[in-house]
């Protein structure tokens, strides 16, 4: 099930600007909407959403949150099998494998906080947190 924006939408764009699939559609000063088919349910829409238009696909309103607050991905190296899912999950490419050959977050301010490398990793070995 996907996000989806509610009529209180303003048209700002700033969800479909964060948004690392295009999923989100719209015209400015418009009410946005979300494509369930390409909607990947990260949440960094209803994140920076200022008008509480996006909801979970539990009708929960995803509540806006600052950049700096959003949760990020924490490695324990001690058991990762350096498989590359991580890598390939990141829907904004800020993974990478280090000199060796393991993940590491290569561009903190970039990522969205989606939590999909953490349910991704058949290791275990990612878990989100806020870095403070």
């Amino acid at each position: 099930m996907a996000h989806w924006i509610s009529e209180v939408c303003s048209g700002c764009g700033a969800c479909a600007h964060i948004c690392p699939v295009g999923a989100v559609l719209g015209q400015r000063r418009e009410p946005h909407h979300i494509d369930p088919m390409r909607c990947i349910d990260c949440g960094a829409c209803g994140r920076v959403c200022a008008a509480g238009a996006v909801h979970t696909a539990q009708d929960e309103v995803v509540a806006r949150l600052a950049r700096a607050a959003w949760p990020r991905p924490n490695f324990d190296l001690r058991d990762c099998t350096a498989c590359k899912i991580c890598v390939f999950a990141c829907p904004v490419g800020v993974i990478q494998l280090d000199a060796q050959g393991l993940p590491s977050l290569t561009r903190p301010s970039a990522c969205i906080g989606c939590g999909l490398c953490a349910r991704c990793c058949p290791a275990g070995v990612i878990d989100m947190a806020v870095k403070v």
